[in-house]
């Protein structure tokens, strides 16, 4: 809010107006235009310095004295035409500070309906109540011609007779029956106003409690909403926690089967453990046992099995080659066939005979050798 700087306002009075010329008049009779009167005095006890005045003269004096009264009626006009400007001017810049307040406050936050309402009611407040007084001043003039609050100066009969018993003084004049009438036009005219206000407020209130109302279905609207919402969110809880209820039961069973998983596994591991290294001497006496087989597979059973192989192949295409060109000895040659693949069949159940007997063996030395091993193991322990 800024403070308004001073206005300096022109003299009301001009150059060519009735004051300014009367006092251009006092001012050239004062300077010398008659110089022979001494004093307002004798001129208006009709002599001057030099004897009796003229006609002409005494109507000089009068206009005179004229102008100077009119010239003192303009100054006072004047004075009080200041007066009052400044005194407007002052309420004005006080209008302006209030208002420039007024829109600071509200664009630094915008006023509710209730504060609105509220500065209108106060407003009109002191409309009202300027009303009654504007009404009773204009009924006492118009009444009485008294001024204004002659008539609250003046007291009750009670009131007038305590005065007198306590005072000494006069008693107070009868009330007439206009003023009885003013009296009750007054109040009368206060309870309208008073009326009116309980009128405007009750407006207000009651616009108030409508707002109110509709704040309270809206936030029951909300309420409800929010316990809806909360009730699902409590249902949804339920079943989380019934979820987590579960997964944690599970999560129990599958650490409980993964706790024997890995008891089984470390008991496999060890078992597998204890077999490689049961393992790992009879395979290397085995191996180095190896030479035993090769040394009693002294017949080469192997490569005989595949020259029987050839000459039973070569005796069915000798067979196919007789049923071609000669028919006659066909019987002769499926006999040598049959005899052949029978003598084969026999030769391959030797063969696996003698290689069953030679693994027998061979685990039977590998057994004596560990049985060996294991006695001067337990000699040197």
């Amino acid at each position: 809010q800024a403070i308004l700087p001073p206005v300096h306002r022109p003299s009301a009075r001009r150059p060519g107006s009735a004051s300014g010329r009367g006092a251009s008049m006092c001012q050239g009779v004062e300077r010398g235009a008659m110089p022979e009167l001494a004093t307002f005095g004798q001129a208006r006890h009709g002599r001057g310095p030099n004897g009796p005045i003229s006609r002409e003269e005494e109507d000089l004096l009068s206009e005179l004295d004229r102008l100077r009264a009119e010239y003192q009626e303009l100054e006072g006009a004047a004075a009080e035409q200041d007066a009052g400007d400044s005194v407007a001017l002052h309420d004005a810049q006080l209008e302006r500070l209030r208002l420039a307040g007024l829109v600071q406050r509200y664009q630094e936050k915008e006023p509710s309906l209730e504060e609105l309402a509220e500065r209108y009611e106060g407003e009109l407040e002191e409309l009202a109540v300027e009303v009654l007084r504007l009404r009773e001043e204009h009924f006492l003039l118009a009444s009485s011609g008294t001024p204004a609050g002659a008539e609250e100066e003046a007291v009750t009969a009670p009131e007038a007779l305590a005065a007198t018993a306590v005072f000494g003084a006069p008693p107070p004049r009868a009330r007439t029956a206009a003023e009885e009438l003013h009296d009750e036009v007054r109040r009368l005219r206060r309870r309208h106003a008073e009326f009116r206000q309980r009128e405007r407020r009750s407006w207000v209130e009651e616009w108030r409690l409508s707002a109110c109302r509709e704040e309270a279905r809206r936030v029951m609207r909300q309420l409800k909403l929010q316990d809806r919402r909360l009730e699902e969110s409590r249902e949804r809880h339920a079943e989380a926690e019934a979820h987590l209820q579960e997964a944690h039961d599970q999560l129990v069973q599958k650490e409980r089967e993964v706790e024997q998983e890995q008891a089984v596994i470390r008991r496999l591991h060890r078992e597998a453990v204890g077999l490689r290294e049961a393992c790992y001497l009879p395979a290397r006496l085995k191996r180095e046992s190896g030479f035993l087989v090769r040394l009693l597979d002294q017949g080469c059973g192997r490569g005989k099995a595949r020259r029987h192989q050839r000459s039973l192949e070569a005796s069915r295409r000798l067979y196919e080659e007789v049923a071609a060109h000669a028919p006659s000895v066909l019987p002769l040659a499926g006999r040598t066939k049959a005899d052949l693949e029978a003598e084969f069949s026999r030769l391959q159940r030797l063969e696996e005979a003698h290689n069953r007997a030679l693994q027998r063996l061979h685990l039977a030395v590998t057994r004596h050798l560990m049985c060996d091993k294991d006695r001067d193991t337990l000699s040197l322990s």
